[in-house]
């Protein structure tokens, strides 16, 4: 990548920065004043890329779902079939609403693969919608970029609105209190507050109260019910360390006492090994091979089935055959494109009903975690640039 992809926007008040990503400012660096340009060429391939990817996810999970191969990617029992439930009742009741694909490559004439899915707990939808938004806004050239998060969450949450009766639907949004979980929780829940078409709140967990009656918030002397439970807490976490909880919940979405955001099938598509899954039963060109054994790679990383922001993923090459975690995917090793410094960068995409939003965090090292930056992007017009 070169330094002439790059734009630097110095004159943003960060004091007028919503609340939402304020927390960000005690992260040195994390919201980069750069940006990085797009070509419009390169643009539309990641977002072809990633709705081709979506396509093969919708179609594994379909197959795997019909074959009764939940099991193999270690989906325990207790989640089967309120799997099976909520995605054969996906377009009525338990519609998808927004996840990220992370990808690799996309610039430079270079093929955008993607490598995984944050399809259950999504962060990064405050950097997106607001801090995106106000550096392209300060750009004296007036650039556009790939962003119609906004508008596409409205709609989404509009089209779930028709599947309740004329009265406001509770919706509740709910996190283990992490300062990026409840950031990423109350955007979305203020943003769905101001349609007017919902009554909403936003709390921690341990402030909800559930009963097999259904999900209940206190009000004053009464306990109010909950229609949708917008959940930043993963489903691996529920049926690893929650069984209690998870088999509860199950119960009420199977009553049809709470609709739960994102569905339960997103345990699949967050599971690294349905990448697996898709290699052998799906061959395709725009997701990372990835299988169960390392033995048809040459240059592969190991990851766990669960690791989240660069977490228990390992590049394996001849000086370093060995993991300090368990791994149950071997992925081919697909080079990030590098500026001119030596950092890596890792494109984002946004998916809610159509691929929604670019994004991009950058990184020292060739795994991007939560020790990155954000980047912001625009789309280079020739005339402008």
């Amino acid at each position: 990548m070169e330094d002439n992809r790059f734009i630097e926007i110095r004159h943003i008040d960060r004091q007028s920065v919503p609340n939402y990503i304020s927390w960000h400012h005690d992260q040195e660096d994390y919201l980069c004043d750069e940006l990085v340009g797009f070509y419009q060429p390169e643009v539309d391939q990641i977002a072809d890329i990633s709705q081709k990817a979506f396509s093969l996810f919708e179609l594994a999970t379909d197959h795997m779902i019909r074959n009764d191969k939940l099991r193999e990617i270690g989906i325990p029992k207790s989640m089967q079939k309120i799997i099976e439930y909520t995605w054969t009742r996906r377009i009525q009741k338990h519609r998808f609403m927004y996840g990220r694909f992370d990808l690799i490559g996309g610039l430079d004439g270079e093929p955008a693969k993607v490598i995984e899915f944050n399809a259950d707990t999504c962060t990064m939808v405050p950097e997106t919608l607001f801090w995106q938004q106000m550096q392209i806004d300060a750009t004296p050239q007036k650039f556009k970029s790939f962003n119609r998060l906004r508008f596409d969450l409205d709609d989404q949450f509009m089209q779930l609105r028709k599947q309740f009766g004329n009265e406001a639907p509770v919706l509740l949004g709910a996190s283990l209190g992490h300062d990026d979980d409840k950031s990423n929780m109350e955007v979305i829940v203020d943003m769905v507050s101001e349609s007017k078409n919902y009554a909403t709140i936003a709390l921690n967990l341990e402030d909800v109260h559930f009963s097999d009656e259904g999900v209940f918030i206190e009000d004053g002397d009464e306990y109010v019910q909950v229609d949708i439970l917008l959940k930043l807490f993963p489903w691996d976490w529920l049926y690893n360390e929650e069984p209690g909880l998870l088999e509860l919940l199950s119960s009420l979405i199977l009553k049809d006492k709470v609709t739960v955001l994102n569905p339960p099938y997103t345990a699949i598509w967050q599971n690294k090994r349905f990448l697996n899954y898709i290699t052998q039963n799906f061959p395709n060109n725009c997701i990372a091979k990835s299988y169960d054994s390392p033995m048809r790679l040459q240059r592969y990383v190991a990851k766990s089935s669960h690791g989240r922001l660069g977490e228990e993923v390992t590049i394996m090459n001849e000086r370093n055959q060995r993991t300090n975690h368990e791994v149950k995917t071997y992925q081919e090793m697909l080079d990030l494109p590098r500026d001119e410094e030596g950092n890596y960068y890792q494109i984002g995409m946004f998916y809610t009903h159509r691929p929604s939003a670019l994004n991009v965090r950058c990184g020292e090292g060739p795994i991007i975690n939560d020790d990155c930056e954000f980047y912001s992007h625009f789309i280079i017009d020739p005339d402008k640039f």
